[in-house]
């Protein structure tokens, strides 16, 4: 972990000789990003991502998250951008196959240059901080953050979507026509089940705690560290 409390590793891993050189990989990277751009639809009120600030942002993001432990050595196969919105931008990144090792991954960041000394409203703090938190109360339930930058306001975290994969906030829209009949009721109590198992467990009171001394470290302005933000957070 880097004095500015990051958690990385160098693209290069000398100790085993696997390591992709900096000028291939880099080729590799904007490629990937191009033909992302090429097939991508933003939606309502996400700025589009044909533009050079996005391509050097999206570069530097994923070269960094090559760099993980866990994807070291391994080429990127292809990047899918998933959303370009106004706090954030999210993509997926696909990795060639290595055993039993994640082949892809989800990697966000947040636009907000204050992001990683200001804890206010839904940012990268609390996303770091919290996934931290919600990964010692329940592991295995929550994705697992591989890693998080601060210089870059980057979060790196496990892929949990999978075929015919359909999300409880999906089913909560008015306007989603293919869910299937009896679904909302069967996410919404699965989802209230997992919650209820832990506050019945009484570990929630000390993630909260550890979340909150967390954020009170990395943003020494916040008053209340941890409360629910406001939608105008400064």
């Amino acid at each position: 972990m880097g004095d500015n409390g990051s958690m990385q590793v160098p693209l290069s891993n000398s100790s085993t000789g696997d390591s992709m050189a900096p000028d291939s990989i880099e080729s590799i990277v904007t490629g990937l990003i191009e033909s992302a751009i090429g097939t991508y639809s933003p939606a309502k009120n996400h700025a589009p991502a044909d533009s050079g600030t996005f391509r050097e942002d999206a570069a530097q993001a994923i070269l960094w998250a090559c760099s993980l432990a866990v994807f070291t050595g391994r080429e990127p196969l292809a990047v899918t951008i998933l959303g370009t919105g106004m706090r954030s931008v999210v993509l997926r990144l696909r990795y060639e196959a290595a055993g039993d090792a994640p082949s892809t991954m989800i990697l966000k960041w947040y636009r907000r240059q204050d992001s990683a000394k200001n804890s206010g409203g839904f940012g990268y703090l609390r996303e770091r901080h919290g996934l931290v938190a919600l990964g010692e109360l329940a592991p295995g339930v929550f994705p697992h953050l591989y890693g998080a930058d601060d210089n870059l306001r980057c979060v790196a975290l496990e892929d949990v979507a999978f075929a015919d994969a359909r999300a409880v906030g999906d089913a909560l829209l008015p306007s989603t026509t293919q869910t299937p009949p009896g679904y909302l009721a069967f996410a919404v109590d699965s989802y209230l089940s997992v919650w209820n198992a832990l506050a019945e467990a009484g570990v929630m009171p000390r993630a909260v705690e550890r979340y909150r001394k967390a954020l009170a470290k990395a943003d020494r302005k916040a008053q209340h560290p941890g409360a629910m933000p406001s939608p105008r957070a400064r």
